[in-house]
């Protein structure tokens, strides 16, 4: 996981939060 991405997910929104929920249904691969 990059600097970036750790910055935006520590200001993540709860729309944003929803989205990260159905991708993880849908078996996205998480290794970043």
């Amino acid at each position: 996981m990059t600097y970036t991405t750790r910055m935006h997910l520590t200001m993540i929104t709860e729309t944003e939060i929803n989205v990260l929920k159905v991708m993880a249904e849908k078996d996205i691969n998480w290794n970043w």
